[in-house]
């Protein structure tokens, strides 16, 4: 049943905005409790009855001046700072508070983000938990999420790599924001430019050619074969890998353009073309991964330049980089058998000396003995007895700590003599290695 209008109004329309007459008015709890209509007329008509006249004769209800305020409340409490650490309360939320951010400032912070090596975060944007699975990362900022925390609107482009709905948002997954070029050089006479640039064409022909001719010439056995090689090397130089290096933390798993094997066929062999992708304008390229990072799919980086006059796939020159490595460690192994040659020689000295020491207390007993028996006038005393006594304790106490280092010498020397066996093993199988890769690489 609609509700009608009462004949009497309170308060009255000029008492509307006393303070004193509103605080008279405003039902107590001892009102609302005992369910008084006077207490409820002032509630009714205040709603209805104070309205403003405005210039054209129409009421509006003062009511508007409260929902301001209430629409405040409410963005607030969808209010998101994503430098504050606390996961996003909803995806409009997100949008929101990138929507604060000048379009100028993101364009600088990605710029930044390419320029110092397009690292991902280690934890997920929704959720805020690194987690035990794996994180996506979008290509074109530093955000990651699970898959079950995936936003609606991310997609994949045909190349396998994923943006997040912010950037599919911004239009980066087609047209990412372009880093700034180096400087022009100064610029030229015009025949010393034609000149120039008709003979770095003539150049790359001339290279382009040759390449083509060797890579024709690459029989896939060699190929094979070196990869087979080349996969033993790695499988054997692990182990001694796992001794040296420490255990690296985990990192966000990236979806990296995982180059397509080798293929011996001439008719498939194309030549690298320049990249399009916008942070090779001259600047650094961002730094390689370690052999574990993301999954282990890739030692190199995906970012990394290759040289178009590179014959050899990647995974041969992956496996040239392991190769590599185990020989740098070769000079820390032999460091650390000159340090073991330098103990044992110190553990010799102190060995010899206390060797000597034994000996001289043996001497000194042997000369008390003889003494003892042919009764000599005026015997040893009582104090020198004892003192034997007592140097006789300290000499089997020394013999006991020889005897504990000559078996740790032995011990030493044993550690050494396989060490040196090792590494003449490793010494000799990489250069019997190098020389079958060199001949296959060669033919």
């Amino acid at each position: 049943m609609p509700r009608t209008r009462t004949k009497y109004i309170w308060p009255p329309p000029m008492l509307a905005d006393d303070n004193n007459a509103t605080s008279a008015s405003t039902p107590t709890i001892s009102n609302a409790a005992t369910n008084e209509p006077r207490a409820k007329k002032p509630r009714l008509e205040s709603a209805s009855t104070a309205r403003k006249s405005t210039a054209s004769g129409r009421n509006t209800p003062a009511r508007q001046n409260q929902e301001p305020s209430q629409g405040q409340a409410e963005g607030k409490a969808d209010y998101w700072d994503p430098d504050s650490g606390v996961a996003p309360p909803s995806q409009e939320a997100i949008f929101a508070a990138y929507a604060r951010i000048p379009m100028h400032t993101q364009i600088k912070r990605y710029r930044e983000w390419r320029r110092f090596g397009s690292v991902h975060d280690d934890y997920c944007m929704k959720c805020r938990k690194a987690g035990p699975k794996t994180l996506v990362p979008c290509n074109t900022c530093s955000k990651c999420f699970h898959d079950e925390c995936t936003p609606p609107g991310s997609l994949y482009n045909e190349r396998r790599q994923w943006f997040c709905a912010l950037c599919v948002h911004r239009n980066w997954h087609e047209q990412p924001p372009t880093l700034t070029p180096p400087a022009s050089p100064s610029p030229e006479p015009a025949n010393n430019a034609i000149d120039q640039r008709s003979s770095e064409n003539n150049t790359d022909q001339r290279n382009n050619r040759n390449m083509a001719d060797q890579q024709e010439n690459v029989p896939s056995t060699g190929n094979s074969q070196a990869l087979s090689i080349l996969a033993e090397i790695s499988r054997s130089m692990s182990r001694g890998e796992t001794r040296h290096t420490p255990n690296l933390p985990p990192q966000p798993h990236r979806f990296s353009d995982v180059s397509s094997p080798y293929s011996p066929n001439p008719s498939s062999i194309t030549l690298p073309s320049i990249s399009t992708r916008p942070h090779e304008f001259g600047l650094p390229p961002p730094p390689a991964p370690s052999p574990s990072a993301y999954g282990g799919n890739s030692i190199l980086d995906s970012h990394a330049r290759k040289s178009k006059f590179a014959t050899l796939s990647s995974e041969v020159d992956s496996a040239l980089w392991v190769l590599y490595r185990e020989l740098e460690s070769v000079t820390s192994l032999r460091q650390q058998i000159g340090e073991l040659e330098s103990e044992i020689v110190k553990l010799r000295q102190d060995v010899s000396i206390r060797d000597n020491q034994l000996i001289l207390s043996r001497r000194s007993m042997s000369s008390a003995h003889n003494n003892t028996n042919t009764g000599m006038p005026g015997g040893i005393s009582q104090a020198e007895i004892d003192r034997l006594r007592v140097q006789a304790a300290k000499v089997e106490e020394l013999t006991r700590q020889a005897e504990s280092m000559r078996a740790k010498n032995e011990a030493l020397e044993k550690e050494l003599k396989d060490a040196k066996a090792e590494s003449a093993a490793k010494d000799e199988m990489l250069n019997e290695w190098k020389g079958r890769l060199v001949s296959l690489i060669g033919n």
